[in-house]
C-alpha cells in the first residue's frame, strides 16, 4: 500500500547533454528496469502522484522514447546549458500551486533506496519549511526536499548568477540533514563505467 504523500510532486532532472555518457540518461536502463521507471515506481509507492520530468537537450526527439511518458508532466528547458538550477526552476512551474513541496531528484540516480524517499518525505512532515538533504556516511547527497515557501525565491532567481546551494545557504537555518542508510545518495551515473559497476553492485 501506498503511503500518503500525494500533497508533495516530485520534479526529476534530465535535461542535460550527457556529454561524459554519451546517450540521453532519460532513455536509459539499470538492471533491466529504465532510470525514469525505477524513480516514478519509488515515488509512487510514497503516495506522490504529480512527477514533473524536465527534459532539455533534444528534447522533442527523445520525448516519444521516454518510458512511461504518460505518467510524467513533460517540461522542457530550452536553456539547458546553464545548468541544473535552470531546469529546476523550469519544473518548478509546472508543480500544482497546492503543493507542499517536492521531491528533486536526479535522472542519474535510479538506484536510490526507497526507503531513503520515505525518510525524506516523513522529515518533511516534521520539518514543512525545511530543506531536507539525505546524509551518508557524513556527505550530503540527492534526492533533496525543497519546501513550496521557496518556490518563487528560486523561480525568480537568475541562474546564470545563483545556484540553488548559495538559496538553501541564505537560508541555513532552515536545512536539516536526514541521515540514511543509503550509500546511492552519493552515487550519480555519469559514465558507461559507473552504471555497470553500480548494476554489479546493487544485483
Amino acid at each position: 500500500m501506498a503511503d500518503d504523500f500525494s500533497q508533495w510532486s516530485a520534479v526529476i532532472l534530465a535535461a542535460g547533454r550527457s556529454q561524459r555518457f554519451g546517450a540521453p540518461k532519460a532513455l536509459q536502463s539499470f538492471n533491466g528496469v529504465p532510470f525514469v521507471t525505477r524513480i516514478r515506481k519509488n515515488l509512487e509507492e510514497r503516495g506522490i502522484q504529480e512527477m514533473v520530468l524536465v527534459l532539455g537537450f533534444q528534447a522533442q526527439n527523445l520525448i516519444p522514447h521516454i518510458p512511461d511518458v504518460g505518467y510524467f508532466k513533460i517540461a522542457v528547458n530550452s536553456n539547458f546549458d546553464l545548468g541544473q538550477f535552470s531546469s529546476l526552476q523550469v519544473g518548478l512551474q509546472q508543480v500544482h500551486p497546492q503543493a507542499k513541496g517536492i521531491v528533486m531528484c536526479l535522472v542519474d540516480q535510479p538506484h536510490v533506496a526507497s526507503t531513503t524517499y520515505l525518510r525524506l518525505l516523513e522529515s518533511a512532515r516534521r520539518f514543512p519549511r525545511a530543506f531536507l538533504l539525505p546524509r551518508f556516511a557524513n556527505r550530503g547527497g540527492h534526492p533533496v526536499i525543497i519546501p513550496a515557501v521557496f518556490f518563487k525565491e528560486i523561480i525568480q532567481a537568475d541562474a546564470r548568477q545563483v545556484t540553488l546551494r548559495e538559496i538553501m545557504l541564505k537560508h541555513a537555518k532552515d536545512i536539516r540533514r536526514v541521515a540514511v542508510d543509503d550509500p546511492a545518495v552519493l552515487e550519480d551515473i555519469d559514465t558507461r563505467e559507473t552504471l555497470l559497476e553500480l548494476e554489479k553492485k546493487y544485483r
